[in-house]
């Protein structure tokens, strides 16, 4: 039964705790309570089974597996991994020796979760176990070539809704100062949720007018990048450093004192105060590589901006790069004209009626 404990710097964790049959204790420290009891769980079925034997158990694999790629992937990312692991040792006992999961047995689990939930759920679970068997056969001798190679679910995707820009303006109106200059960060850096959330001011350079979004979707952890920043983006932020800048983060949460770690409800709540049909900050991600492609910004400035980064786009990015900032001015100076007359003002004046 898990215990929790201080260690030697008095902090508070969990620990796993099992009985070998020698009478000898082994113990885990995990991050919470729900962790050890999967630990636990899954050491035991390993000790029962196979504690003498040179054979690995699904148990093992997952244990060993979770344990290399816990301080290589994001938190999110290393949850997603164990809820798959998890789901595998529902429908498969956990002490089951891996060289007797075939291909058929993992098919059929991947099929139900296909009924259950989705083509692209089933696909997402693939990848995990395709990845975990590849490590095995690496770290843990497993025998090749890997027999979890099951043919890919049919996906229904339905496309993302990008809002206009009119919209984006809407929206923009009716939100307060420091939010309209956090709605324009992500307008102009095309930058994820978090990067954005994340942004502190050592990442913000005036003087040489760019900033760095840090990044974990990358193979090798963590990675920044820098972005050119427009002249309306450094205009707002240098506004926004008389706001937070003896804080760490540009864009504080007012009830942590930190920076933003959710913001479940502030865009539905402006596109329900603006009339717009409802988006969120990924779509301005969408949004703002449509303003490019729409003012002819070549492909390659654009996978520069939006760094989605591959072998074959490194080389480019890194040569685009340089004139990325007259490109972002010149496409957002186009994107508030319409007819003569700024879709901002007009949204704003449409904005200021409201109130």
């Amino acid at each position: 039964m898990p215990v929790r404990r201080k260690d030697r710097k008095g902090n508070r964790y969990w620990y796993g705790r099992i009985t070998l049959p020698s009478g000898k204790s082994v113990e885990k420290r995990c991050e919470s309570k729900r962790e050890a009891q999967e630990w636990e769980v899954l050491a035991r079925s390993r000790v029962e089974t196979f504690e003498e034997t040179d054979t690995v158990s699904l148990a093992l694999l997952a244990e060993k597996h979770l344990d290399h790629v816990k301080t290589r992937l994001s938190e999110k990312s290393y949850d997603e991994k164990r809820r798959v692991f998890r789901r595998l040792c529902q429908e498969i006992p956990p002490a089951t020796e891996v060289a007797k999961v075939t291909y058929a047995r993992v098919e059929t689990v991947l099929d139900k979760i296909s009924r259950e939930k989705s083509g692209h759920r089933a696909n997402k679970y693939r990848v995990h176990l395709v990845r975990a068997y590849n490590w095995g056969m690496k770290a843990l001798g497993l025998p090749s070539p890997n027999p979890w190679q099951i043919e890919k679910y049919k996906e229904e995707k339905n496309p993302r809704y990008v809002p206009s820009e009119a919209d984006f303006w809407k929206v923009y109106a009716v939100a307060g100062e420091e939010d309209q200059r956090m709605l324009l960060t992500y307008l102009h850096t095309a930058g994820r949720m978090r990067e954005i959330f994340n942004l502190s001011w050592d990442d913000v350079d005036f003087e040489s007018q760019r900033l760095q979004l840090w990044t974990n979707k990358r193979k090798g952890g963590r990675e920044c990048d820098w972005i050119p920043m427009t002249d309306e983006l450094a205009q707002a932020l240098r506004v926004q450093r008389l706001v937070t800048g003896f804080q760490n983060y540009v864009y504080v949460n007012p009830d942590t004192g930190t920076c933003y770690k959710w913001h479940q409800k502030f865009m539905p709540r402006l596109c329900i105060r603006a009339g717009v049909k409802e988006f969120g900050f990924h779509a301005i991600r969408h949004l703002s590589a449509s303003i490019l492609d729409q003012a002819g910004i070549p492909l390659a400035a654009i996978q520069a901006i939006l760094r989605h980064k591959s072998s074959h786009t490194t080389a480019r990015y890194l040569h685009t790069l340089s004139g990325t900032k007259v490109a972002l001015n010149e496409a957002f100076r186009r994107s508030t004209g319409i007819d003569g007359v700024g879709a901002k003002k007009k949204a704003q004046e449409g904005g200021a009626s409201r109130a």
